[in-house]
């Protein structure tokens, strides 16, 4: 679902410090969606772990009407994508 939704990652809407945000379309769920893709940076792979790893820790334990939902992670390889439901 999620490299379907994302395609080519081509609706780039920031670049940050730790990766860039994407914007995407769950078809099976008509649910619009941000990826976060975690980039390796200048401190590679164990820097991107460590970072990926607080973001989930802390934005999983919180749940507020007002604030993002993350609807799912993925990890394969090098890469490290959090999904967050878009909120308009």
């Amino acid at each position: 679902d999620l490299q379907l939704a994302m395609g080519d990652f081509s609706k780039k809407l920031k670049l940050g410090r730790f990766g860039s945000v994407y914007q995407g379309d769950l078809v099976s769920t008509r649910v619009k969606i941000l990826v976060k893709k975690l980039d390796q940076g200048s401190g590679g792979v164990g820097q991107n772990t460590q970072q990926f790893q607080v973001e989930l820790a802390t934005i999983g334990n919180v749940s507020h009407v007002n604030l993002v939902r993350l609807r799912r992670f993925c990890v394969e390889g090098n890469y490290r994508l959090l999904v967050y439901e878009f909120m308009v």
